[in-house]
């Protein structure tokens, strides 16, 4: 069988393929697509933001991977994590505004 030509041009992916846990995977859906619409800063500086939140929280309270389900119990997180769904919620109302001016 003859060799199929190499191509010397090939050019580097634009982005990396990774696992993420399935929770997280519509998450990660709508970061990849907020990326994509041009809200990279201000994604990134979000969660910047909620890691060092809830890093701090982990440290406060001394909570560890095996501690999770005491986690979720526990009133600051369901405060952060209603803090995560509003911002959402308005992330959404602002792209809403961004594509009807872009229109």
């Amino acid at each position: 069988m003859p060799k199929k030509p190499e191509k010397e041009d090939t050019k580097p992916l634009k982005s990396k393929m990774i696992r993420v846990p399935v929770a997280l995977i519509s998450a990660v859906r709508e970061l990849s697509r907020l990326h994509r619409d041009g809200h990279t800063g201000a994604i990134l500086q979000g969660l910047q933001s909620l890691i060092s939140e809830i890093d701090s929280l982990d440290d406060a309270y001394g909570i560890n991977p095996s501690q999770q389900q005491s986690q979720q119990e526990n009133p600051d997180v369901k405060q952060l994590e209603q803090q995560v769904s509003t911002l959402s919620e308005r992330i959404q109302k602002l792209e809403t505004a961004y594509n009807q001016l872009a229109t």
